[in-house]
C-alpha cells in the first residue's frame, strides 16, 4: 500500500469554479467524467484475528463507524471463546496512533470496550452485558469540550443501548455511557424510577431500538424513552431526556427536555449535536397527534424547547406552505436541515411540473430553500423529483455539515435519457451535481446510488453500482447498448468526492490486503454525526472477501496539490478533495509543473510529506507555523525547502534546503542530507537530531549541531562553507576505515569558525587497523574555538592515540607505545607477526 500516488487530471474549469464559489452563488454546471485517484488501505481487524487479551477470535464483524479524530468502533461476533454463546460478542475500539496522548491500547491497536457476559464494574447492582453484536452505540464525534478530557490524553467515549443479561430486575435493557477508559456510568435502566417527572409510579420502559440519539463532546447523552406508570398513560408516556455528568455528588444528571403531554402532543425524530443542542419534530396539539407538527430546538444545556417553524407556515417567497416535515439534522451552529412536503404551490409550467417538496435550512432566523422539486438540475437536462418515496412514503435524511452544506440522493424527472438519479451538494444559494447516473467513471458508468455521508469539509462518500460494459452490452447508456442481448456487469464501489476530485475507496474485485473484495458495507447513517467518513478524509468500511472472510478496513487518500499554480498551504481548496493537511494523511507536493507554495502559517502535523519527486519543481516556503511530520519529510531532486521556521520529524534531502538570510531554521528530527543545504548570510540552521549524509552545507551562515553529527555516508567528508557549532549535547562520530581523507575516514571542513563542544567519538570500522606513524586530519576550519567536553578514542594494544590541535586543524596521531628495554625480548616476536599480517 506504499506505492507512489496517482494524481487526477486537472479538473474542468467550470467544476473548479463551482467548488470555489459554493458558499455564495448558484452554479448550474454540466457534469464531466470524473477521474479517480489513489489512496491507501490498511486492515484494522479481520475474521480469524486473535491477539493478546482477547478470549477467542473474531468471526463476524459489524459495520464500523469513525469519528473526527479517527477512533473506530465496531461490534463483533466471536468464536472459540471460553464460555461459548455466553461471551461470544463484544464492542471494540481502534485508536489512531497519529494523535499524541491517546489512552492505552492493547494487541494490534484494537481495544475491547465491553464483552458479552462481562460486568460493567459498577459499585452496586452490577449490570452484566448481554449479546452485543447488534447493540446500538454512539461514538463521541469530536474532542471533549470544556476541559473534561482525561489527564492522560484524548479519549473517545462511547454510549451504548445495552442489552442486559444480569444485574437488572425490572427489565433487560439500559443506556450507559463510558466516562473513562472502559469504566461505565448508568444513564437509565429499564424498570428504574424516572426521577425527573412528577409521576410517582413512572419507570423507564424498554430502552432499545434507536432510543439513543446523541453523544456530545461534553459527554451529554441524548435519548428517547417510553415510560410505564405515567398518570395519563399513552398521552404522556414518552419524553426526550438528556444526561450530563453530575457536577456534585448525588446530583441528578438525567433531565427531561421535552415531554409528550406537557407542551407537546408528541416528540419525534430527535437528533443532537456535539454541544448537546437537540432538534426534534413536535406535535403541537396536546392529545391530538393528527394536529400540526413543528420543528423544535433545545439549546445546549437548556431544558425548554422553542418551536422554529410549524406546518401551515408560508414559504418566504409565497410559493406555498409547509404541509409535512420530514427528517431533520442539526449542526454545531444549531442550524437545522430538513425535508418538507408543501401545499398550495403554483406548480411549474402551468402546473405540469410538480413543485410540492424540497430540502430546507433553518439558521435560527431565516428559512433557506436549498432545492425544490421541479427545479432544473445543474446543466438543465432534467428536474428534481419528489422528495418522498412513491412506494414507502419515506423521505430522505439530509446529511448536514457545519458549513450549512447538505448532501442528498434524489430521483430525477424530465430527463432525455436514463440518467434519472444523482448525488447533489447544496448550500444557501449554491448547488453542485456530484455524480449522475450514466456518467462515465473509470472503465464504467454510474448506475445507482445509496444515500451519501458528508463531512465538515464538504466531502461526500457513497456506495454506487457501476455498470461495466461487456462484449454483449457496450455500455448501459451508450447507443446500441444491449443490442447483443446482454447487460453490463454491475460492480459495487465506494466513492469519495468533493465535486471536483474523485477517489475509488474500494471496488468489487479489488485485490486488497485481506483478499479479493466481493462486497462493501458502508455506514452512511445520517442520524448521528458519526458514520463511516471522518473530517480528515479517512473512511472505514466492512469488506467481505470472496473466500468468506470479512474485515474492517481503513482507507486514507494521498493528499496532493491540485492547484495548477502557486498558492498557500493554508488554503484547503489548493489540496486534493479540498482537504487540509492533517496527521492522518500522506502529503505530496509532487506536481507535474513548477509551483511555489507558501506556508503553513499555523502549526501543522502531517503523516508524511514528499516534496519535488515528480517532473515539476516544487518550492515550499516555510511560514510561521511548525511543520511536523510523523513519518518524515522527503525532499526529491526537484524539491526546494525555503526560508526560516521549524520542522518536526525526520528529513531526507535529495534536493535543496535554503535558509533565508537572517533567519533561523530549526530541525527537530534526524536529517540525512544527500544534496545541498544552503544557509544564507546571518542565518542559522539548528539540527536537534542526528545529522548525516554525503551532501554539503553551503552559504555563509551557521550550522548548529545538537543531536549528533556523522559526516558523509560511512565514511565521508562534510563541507560546511560558513560556520559550525557543536553544541554541548552533541556527539561528533568519526569513522576510520582507511587512510584516504573523506573516503577512507570521516572528516569535517569548515570555511568559517568551528566551535567545539559535546563529545568526540572515534570508531574503527571495516576491520581497519592502525599503525604507528599514521595521521588522520579530522577537522579543519578557518578558526577552531572551544573544546570537547569528552573524547572517546578506540583502545589499541601497543599504540598511543593522541589528538593534535592547531588554530585551524584537529587531527589524530598514531604512535607506538614506548616499551621498556627489559620488555623488548618479550614483545619483539609479536611485533614481527603483526607486521607480517599487515
Amino acid at each position: 500500500m506504499d506505492d507512489p500516488p496517482l494524481y487526477p487530471a486537472a479538473a474542468p474549469a467550470r467544476r473548479l469554479a463551482a467548488r470555489q464559489l459554493l458558499p455564495t452563488l448558484l452554479i448550474l454546471v454540466a457534469f464531466a467524467a470524473p477521474t479517480a485517484a489513489a489512496g491507501r488501505t490498511s486492515e484494522i481487524a479481520r475474521s480469524g484475528d486473535s491477539f493478546a487479551g482477547l478470549d477467542g477470535s473474531f468471526a463476524n464483524l459489524g459495520v464500523p463507524k469513525i469519528n473526527n479524530i479517527n477512533t473506530v468502533v465496531f461490534n463483533a461476533r466471536l468464536t472459540d471463546t471460553s464460555d461459548g454463546n455466553a461471551d461470544d460478542s463484544g464492542i471494540y475500539r481502534y485508536f489512531n496512533a497519529s494523535y499524541a496522548g491517546v489512552a492505552p491500547i492493547v494487541g494490534s491497536g484494537v481495544q475491547e470496550v465491553l464483552r458479552e457476559g462481562a460486568p460493567l464494574g459498577l459499585v452496586a447492582d452490577d449490570l452484566v452485558a448481554g449479546d452485543l453484536f447488534l447493540a446500538a452505540t454512539r461514538l463521541q464525534n469530536s474532542q471533549a469540550l470544556g476541559g473534561v478530557s482525561p489527564v492522560a490524553g484524548w479519549f473517545s467515549s462511547i454510549a451504548l443501548e445495552l442489552p442486559v443479561s444480569g444485574g437488572l430486575t425490572g427489565g433487560d435493557s439500559a443506556i450507559v455511557v463510558e466516562q473513562v477508559d472502559r469504566a461505565f456510568t448508568v444513564v437509565a435502566r429499564e424498570g428504574d424510577e424516572v426521577a425527573d417527572v412528577p409521576d410517582e409510579d413512572a419507570v423507564f420502559g424498554d430502552l432499545r431500538g434507536f432510543k439513543l440519539f446523541g453523544l456530545g463532546g461534553n459527554r451529554n447523552v441524548g435519548f428517547f424513552a417510553a415510560m410505564n406508570g405515567t398518570e395519563e398513560g399513552s398521552a404522556d408516556n414518552t419524553a426526550l431526556f438528556r444526561y450530563a455528568p453530575a457536577t456534585s455528588p448525588g446530583a441528578n444528571s438525567v433531565r427531561v427536555v421535552a415531554r409528550e403531554g406537557d407542551e407537546f402532543g408528541g416528540v419525534f425524530s430527535p437528533t443532537m449535536n456535539d454541544l448537546g443542542a437537540i432538534a426534534f419534530l413536535a406535535g403541537l396539539e396536546i392529545g391530538n397527534l393528527t394536529g400540526p407538527t413543528g420543528l423544535a430546538r433545545i439549546a445546549p444545556g437548556g431544558l425548554g424547547a422553542s418551536v422554529l417553524l410549524q406546518e401551515g407556515d408560508a414559504l418566504a417567497d409565497g410559493s406555498g406552505n409547509f404541509d409535512r416535515f420530514g427528517n431533520i439534522r442539526i449542526n454545531n451552529a444549531s442550524h437545522l436541515a430538513f425535508t418538507a412536503l408543501l401545499d398550495d404551490t403554483p406548480g411549474i409550467d402551468g402546473s405540469s411540473v410538480a413543485d410540492d417538496s424540497g430540502i430546507y435550512l433553518h439558521d435560527g432566523v431565516t428559512v433557506h430553500e436549498l432545492v425544490r422539486e421541479g427545479d432544473l438540475v445543474p446543466g438543465g437536462d432534467g428536474r428534481f423529483g419528489r422528495f418522498e418515496d412513491a412506494v414507502t412514503s419515506a423521505v430522505p435524511w439530509p446529511a448536514l455539515n457545519d458549513r450549512d452544506e447538505v448532501a442528498f440522493r434524489v430521483r430525477l424527472t424530465h430527463t432525455d435519457s436514463d440518467r434519472d438519479s444523482g448525488i447533489y451538494l447544496a448550500a444557501p444559494g449554491a448547488l453542485i451535481e456530484v455524480a449522475r447516473e450514466g456518467d462515465a467513471f473509470e472503465d464504467a458508468s454510474f448506475a445507482s446510488f445509496d444515500d451519501p455521508a458528508l463531512n465538515n469539509g464538504g466531502i461526500v462518500a457513497f456506495l454506487t453500482e457501476l455498470a461495466v460494459p461487456t462484449d454483449d452490452a457496450p455500455g448501459l447508456f451508450e447507443p446500441g447498448a444491449g443490442e447483443g442481448g446482454g447487460l453490463p456487469v454491475l460492480e459495487t464501489a465506494l466513492v469519495m468526492s468533493d465535486g471536483i476530485d474523485f477517489a475509488v475507496v474500494a471496488r468489487e474485485g479489488d485485490a486488497l490486503p485481506g483478499g479479493t473484495l466481493l462486497d462493501i458495507v458502508f455506514n452512511n447513517d445520517p442520524r448521528g454525526d458519526v458514520n463511516g467518513l471522518s473530517d480528515s478524509g479517512v473512511i472505514v468500511y466492512k469488506a467481505i472477501y470472496d473466500d468468506g472472510t470479512n474485515a474492517i478496513n481503513s482507507w486514507r487518500p494521498d493528499l496532493g496539490w491540485r492547484n495548477a499554480g502557486d498558492g498557500s498551504w493554508d488554503d484547503a481548496g489548493n489540496w486534493y478533495m479540498g482537504l487540509p493537511p492533517n496527521p492522518d494523511l500522506d502529503v505530496f507536493l509532487d506536481p507535474p509543473g513548477d509551483v511555489n507554495v507558501d506556508g503553513p502559517g499555523a502549526d501543522t502535523t502531517v503523516r508524511s510529506l514528499a516534496l519535488g519527486n515528480s517532473t515539476g519543481r516544487a518550492r515550499l516556503v516555510l511560514g510561521s507555523g511548525i511543520l511536523a511530520t510523523l513519518e518524515g519529510l522527503t525532499i526529491g531532486a526537484n524539491g526546494e525547502l525555503v526560508g526560516g521556521g521549524a520542522l518536526g520529524g525526520a528529513v531526507h534531502n535529495d534536493g535543496l534546503v535554503s535558509v533565508a538570510a537572517g533567519t533561523l531554521l530549526s530541525m527537530a528530527g534526524d536529517v540525512f542530507n544527500a544534496a545541498t543545504i544552503h544557509v544564507g548570510d546571518g542565518a542559522t540552521i539548528a539540527f536537534a537530531g542526528l545529522y548525516s549524509g554525503p551532501g554539503d552545507i553551503a552559504g555563509e551562515g551557521t550550522a548548529r549541531f545538537g543531536g549528533g553529527l556523522a559526516p558523509g555516508a560511512s565514511p565521508g567528508l562534510l563541507n560546511i562553507a560558513g560556520h559550525a557549532v557543536l553544541e554541548a549535547g552533541n556527539t561528533l562520530v568519526l569513522e576510520l576505515a582507511g587512510l584516504a581523507r573523506g573516503t577512507g575516514y570521516d572528516a569535517l571542513d569548515v570555511g568559517g569558525t568551528l566551535t567545539l563542544g559535546g563529545t568526540l567519538e572515534i570508531l574503527l570500522t571495516d576491520d581497519h587497523g592502525l599503525a604507528p606513524g599514521e595521521f588522520y586530519l579530522l577537522l579543519q576550519a578557518a578558526l577552531i574555538e572551544g573544546d570537547f567536553a569528552d573524547v572517546l578514542l578506540p583502545t589499541v594494544v601497543g599504540l598511543d592515540l593522541t589528538l593534535v590541535r592547531t588554530a585551524s586543524t584537529l587531527g589524530l596521531r598514531v604512535q607506538a607505545v614506548p616499551v621498556p628495554p627489559a620488555a623488548l625480548l618479550t614483545i619483539a616476536p609479536l611485533l614481527a607477526l603483526y607486521r607480517r599480517r599487515r
